[in-house]
């Protein structure tokens, strides 16, 4: 784990191996070990882009580690004899001035070449265009949503997209945000708009708490708020649920509390994180109709990255992950949510049709990402699962005598 602790036993393991200064040592005084030592520097430099490639290559099985390290092995002893060694013989024999002003010399083209290569964009020419826009699918994302989705201790700029007649609700997380072009995609009249109320890693459960940020301040102010507009415009609540109740990374502390900070997520922690979702959408459905939004598949890499990288190995199938993982990170969100429509009525939305298939979760279609990283739908991902939200306005014309109230 880097970084971190456990650096220090190489670390340590190595300055022992320097201060017993050991000359005539078993371990240290033998041709593999003294031939790897003075090859040791090329090593360490070639070492990385091996990796990066068998990564890229998607190669990451102990045999590939193996073969990693014998091309590692080869590059850095040609390294060493035709580059290390040739330059420090040219250096050894010329004037120490000239030897400074080499060196120096390379020292600062590594920074003026990276800030070329950085203010040009790298050099996008050396790849298929094709590849170049399926990595730019990770800009593809509302174009307000940088003004209209809000976090740390901002307030709610109450976006609206589409007519002047308040036409449905959107609320939650950075989920929400990012099926704004869904929504309004579906709205059964130009007249009509949708309301972006969304912040950043903020979950909808009623009470919820968050260290460093306004996240509890919008989730009261909201469900306030929602009680003065009419009561026949719907409203949608989207969150990253499973992020919340098992960790947006393996090992990840509760990024939310109610009455008190948890380290672990405890039967109680998972108790009030099941009825602050339950009593948040209970509280809004007293006022409006509401639709929850099943968490969408969360994949294991950036999507543009994977398929842009499957694009160039001809691979076809791009990221993706099972029914099966789906359904056993998701179980405890569905479980809640369903508790919640049979408290209070509400209706449920399920993506998983638009998004699976096959038994299994994608997160491209038709060699494009549909997502602009690892969990987020990106704009193309929205207008696919915009079908979705026509059930919102079934009940249309009831939306569109809602005035939108300033």
């Amino acid at each position: 784990i880097w970084p971190g602790g456990h650096a220090l036993v190489p670390v340590l393991g190595t300055a022992l191996v320097l201060v017993a200064a050991r000359n005539d040592s078993l371990f240290t005084n033998n041709f593999v070990m003294q031939w790897l030592g003075t090859r040791s520097y090329s090593l360490y430099l070639w070492h990385w882009p091996v990796v990066v490639g068998l990564y890229f290559l998607e190669y990451l099985n102990l045999q590939a580690a193996f073969i990693g390290l014998g091309i590692t092995i080869i590059l850095g002893h040609f390294s060493y004899r035709f580059i290390e060694q040739k330059s420090q013989k040219v250096l050894d024999n010329r004037s120490r001035i000239f030897s400074a002003s080499i060196l120096l010399s390379g020292v600062l083209a590594a920074p003026i070449i990276g800030k070329v290569i950085a203010m040009n964009s790298g050099f996008p020419n050396r790849l298929p265009e094709k590849y170049v826009q399926i990595l730019s699918e990770a800009q593809n994302f509302h174009p307000r949503r940088t003004l209209c989705h809000v976090g740390g201790t901002s307030k709610t700029p109450e976006c609206t997209y589409g007519g002047d007649q308040l036409g449905v609700v959107v609320i939650g997380d950075s989920h929400a945000a990012s099926i704004m072009t869904a929504v309004e995609n579906a709205l059964p009249d130009k007249k009509l708009n949708v309301l972006h109320w969304t912040f950043s890693a903020c979950p909808t459960f009623m009470g919820v708490k968050q260290l460093n940020t306004s996240c509890g301040e919008f989730i009261s102010w909201a469900l306030e708020k929602q009680k003065s507009l009419p009561s026949n415009v719907p409203v949608v609540i989207m969150n990253e649920t499973s992020a919340y109740i098992h960790g947006f990374s393996e090992g990840q502390k509760p990024t939310v509390y109610f009455d008190k900070q948890y380290t672990e997520r405890t039967p109680e922690f998972l108790h009030e994180m099941r009825e602050g979702l339950i009593n948040a959408a209970c509280e809004i459905a007293k006022y409006h109709p509401v639709f929850m939004v099943r968490p969408i598949p969360e994949m294991k890499s950036s999507v543009p990255a994977a398929t842009a990288r499957g694009f160039l190995l001809g691979k076809n199938s791009g990221t993706s992950i099972s029914m099966e993982e789906y359904q056993t990170r998701n179980a405890f969100a569905w479980e809640a949510q369903d508790a919640a429509r049979q408290k209070c009525g509400i209706t449920i939305l399920d993506p998983l049709p638009y998004l699976c298939h096959d038994g299994r979760c994608y997160g491209s279609k038709d060699e494009w990402p549909i997502y602009y990283d690892d969990n987020h739908l990106s704009e193309r991902g929205a207008r696919i699962v915009s079908p979705l939200f026509r059930d919102v306005f079934k009940d249309y014309p009831r939306s569109s005598q809602a005035k939108l109230s300033q």
